[in-house]
C-alpha cells in the first residue's frame, strides 16, 4: 500500500527525489516495527547493538527497486552472536516482502579499518544513519570509528575510489554522449555525483574531524547545478525501475520516448 502511494506520488509530480526519499522512510518504519518486535521492545534498546542503513538506503535515497543495505553493529561481536537468530529472522522477513536487502554484521573496530577486499564496504559507512538501538554506540561509529579510518587510510581510500571511478568511466567509454546511457553508472551519471559527494566528505572529515552530507559542504553555486542534475537522474531513474520492474538504469530509445512524453526530467 506504502509503496503504491509513493509509486502515485511521483507519478502525478515527477519528484523522484521524493519519491526516494519516501521510500526510504517506508522501509525505515518496517524495520522499526520488526526491530521492536523482534529485537527489543525500546527503540533505544539494548545497549551495545544498534542496527546502521548504509549507503543509499543511508542517504535516504532509496530508488524502487535499489537495494537496502544496513549493518547490525557491536563493539565486539557479542551482541550479534547472541541474536543470530533474531537478525536472521528480520532479514528474511524484509527478504519475504519483496525487499532487496543487503545486510552484514561488523564491530566497531571493523567498521574502522580499510577493507582491501571490500572498498564498496568501507565508502558505504560514509552514509551511515542510526535506525534503531544504542545511539551511543552510533556515535562511536560516526564520531569515532570513521574518522580514524579516513585519517590513518585516507589517501589509499581516494586511490582506491579513483581507480574504481577510472575502471568505470572506460567501461563506457569514457564519454557522457551515449545515445542509451547508463543513468547510474556512465560518465555523469548518480555514480560520477556520489563520488564527488564521496570526496568531499573525505576532505572534510580530514580537515574538520567529522561527518557532513556534502550538499552542506559544497558552495552555493555548485550545490545549485549538482542539485538540479542530481533532481533529473532521479526522476529518471525512479521512472526506469517502475517501468521496467527491476533495478535497470538503461534509458533505452523506447524508454526516452516514454519518459519525454510523461515529462521525466521537466521543470514544473
Amino acid at each position: 500500500s506504502g509503496s503504491s502511494r509513493i509509486r502515485r506520488e511521483f507519478e502525478a509530480t515527477g519528484d523522484g527525489r521524493a519519491a526516494a526519499r519516501a521510500r526510504a522512510d517506508l522501509v525505515d518504519a518496517i524495520i522499526a516495527k520488526l526491530y521492536q518486535e523482534l529485537i527489543s521492545p525500546s527503540a533505544d534498546g539494548p545497549k551495545d547493538f544498534c542496527l546502521v542503513a548504509v549507503g543509499g538506503y543511508g542517504r535516504r535515497e532509496l530508488f524502487p527497486h535499489s537495494d537496502i543495505d544496513f549493518v547490525f553493529l557491536s563493539p565486539d561481536g557479542q551482541g550479534q552472536r547472541a541474536r543470530r537468530e533474531a537478525i536472521a529472522t528480520l532479514a528474511r522477513t524484509l527478504w519475504d516482502l519483496r525487499l532487496r536487502v543487503g545486510h552484514s554484521a561488523r564491530t566497531l573496530k571493523e567498521c574502522s579499518q580499510l577493507q582491501r577486499d571490500n572498498l564498496e564496504f568501507n565508502i558505504a559507512l560514509l552514509d551511515c544513519r542510526h535506525l534503531a538501538g544504542d545511539a551511543w554506540l552510533f556515535s562511536r561509529l560516526r564520531d569515532d570509528a570513521i574518522p580514524h579510518l579516513v585519517g590513518r587510510d585516507r589517501d589509499d581510500l581516494v586511490r582506491d575510489l579513483a581507480e574504481m571511478t577510472r575502471q568505470r568511466h572506460s567501461k563506457h567509454g569514457e564519454t557522457v554522449f551515449h545515445l542509451e546511457p547508463n543513468l547510474k553508472e556512465a560518465p555523469g551519471g548518480l555514480r560520477d555525483y556520489h563520488v564527488a559527494g564521496w570526496l568531499t566528505m573525505i576532505a572534510e572529515i580530514e580537515k574538520g574531524g567529522r561527518l557532513a552530507p556534502p550538499e552542506e559542504l559544497w558552495p552555493a553555486g555548485i550545490r545549485e547545478v549538482a542539485g538540479s542534475a542530481f533532481a533529473f537522474l532521479a526522476a529518471a531513474r525512479c521512472f526506469l525501475h517502475w517501468r521496467q520492474e527491476r533495478d535497470d538504469n538503461l534509458l533505452t530509445y523506447e524508454l526516452q520516448d516514454q519518459a519525454a512524453k510523461l515529462g521525466i526530467g521537466l521543470e514544473p
